[in-house]
């Protein structure tokens, strides 16, 4: 989930993504700074992350019924975190480049990306027993994810600022909710009670 659109200096990563049109690979703009702390709406979805590795975090049970082995709960953390990352990243050091936030928000918001890409694709081969509802949930939010990346980056290159903050919310929006609606398919109704569910897998 590659939250910035604008440089990270010296990270690995970048000429990457910019090469896949995932990054703007410019330095985001000064004079755009006061229309992004006056976007509510932006600065919040950066904490859709948190709302879906809470979700894993805190109730990975039916997940793990599916796919036992998978470091769920990791995967909850990493997620939860990122969006702390995301909202320092692209909102409190807008237009600074050479922000650790952001390099560090860049790796943490791929390695996240690619994850839910590998679960996305093991449940398709077969190699979890996810109903097929749940995967096209993920599979769904990854593409739409990266199509609104594609679209922030290319509006950041043009210089339209309302046109960034569009796609770049619905990138901060896509992922998670594709995630907690597929999370959402896979719970029972006793897996919201004190102890968990008892029932057979």
């Amino acid at each position: 989930m590659t939250s910035d659109d604008s440089t990270s200096e010296g990270s690995l990563l970048q000429p990457l993504l910019s090469r896949l049109g995932l990054v703007s690979g410019d330095v985001a703009p000064a004079d755009w700074k006061l229309t992004v702390d006056e976007c509510w709406w932006y600065q919040g979805s950066c904490f859709a992350y948190c709302v879906a590795g809470g979700l894993t975090l805190l109730a990975p049970e039916p997940l793990e019924r599916h796919m036992q082995l998978f470091p769920w709960r990791l995967l909850g953390l990493t997620v939860f975190s990122n969006g702390f990352f995301s909202y320092l990243a692209d909102v409190e050091t807008w237009c600074r480049p050479s922000s650790a936030w952001k390099s560090a928000d860049l790796l943490l918001a791929t390695c996240n990306t690619l994850a839910c890409v590998a679960i996305a694709l093991l449940a398709a081969a077969g190699h979890a027993t996810f109903p097929a509802e749940a995967t096209a949930c993920l599979g769904t939010g990854v593409l739409l994810g990266l199509i609104c990346k594609r679209c922030a980056a290319a509006a950041s290159r043009r210089g339209d600022c309302d046109g960034f903050l569009r796609w770049h919310t619905a990138w901060h929006l896509s992922i998670p909710a594709g995630a907690i609606a597929g999370q959402l398919l896979l719970h029972r109704a006793c897996d919201w009670r004190r102890g968990g569910c008892g029932c057979p897998s």
